[in-house]
């Protein structure tokens, strides 16, 4: 039996100080007809921690990585949609709040990419400062039938 080798999707989106949506399309170098897909182990990102002391008021953030282009930050009742995270930021009079700058995802069994491309979309709201944000999506590479990729590349 051959070993299992982990590897990983890196990438990265930057989003310019005035909080708009931003998408970057990740490229697998999957090819459907090949029957290969990527089983994913799990999804980290890190939010590059600049800036963050010139944030003026409370923001939010969203994260989403989909299987197809959005011109918006899907919800999860989107099927394409594989991952969501958010953050809110409340400044308060009595105290602060710890924002997490790394986030970690690990899928239940059955989380497969086929797609050549998938995409990460970030959002934000009032940082009012540019945010950089690096993410790895490790996974396993596997073998699947012809029905199994249709119905996944189907949302089915």
């Amino acid at each position: 039996m051959p070993a299992s080798i982990a590897r990983y999707l890196p990438f990265t989106a930057v989003q310019g100080g005035a909080d708009a949506f931003v998408e970057a399309a990740i490229t697998t170098d999957l090819n459907p007809a090949q029957g290969y897909a990527y089983q994913v182990t799990l999804i980290e990102v890190s939010w590059v921690e600049t800036n963050q002391e010139t944030w003026a008021s409370d923001f939010t953030m969203q994260m989403v990585l989909s299987r197809d282009t959005k011109t918006a930050i899907a919800e999860l009742n989107d099927p394409d949609v594989m991952w969501k995270e958010a953050v809110w930021l409340q400044f308060t009079t009595s105290g602060v709040q710890l924002v997490p700058s790394k986030f970690e995802y690990r899928p239940p069994l059955g989380l497969y990419i086929v797609e050549p491309t998938i995409y990460f979309d970030l959002d934000s709201t009032t940082t009012g400062v540019a945010n950089t944000v690096h993410g790895r999506i490790w996974y396993e590479e596997v073998k699947l039938s012809e029905v199994e990729i249709l119905r996944l590349l189907n949302n089915a």
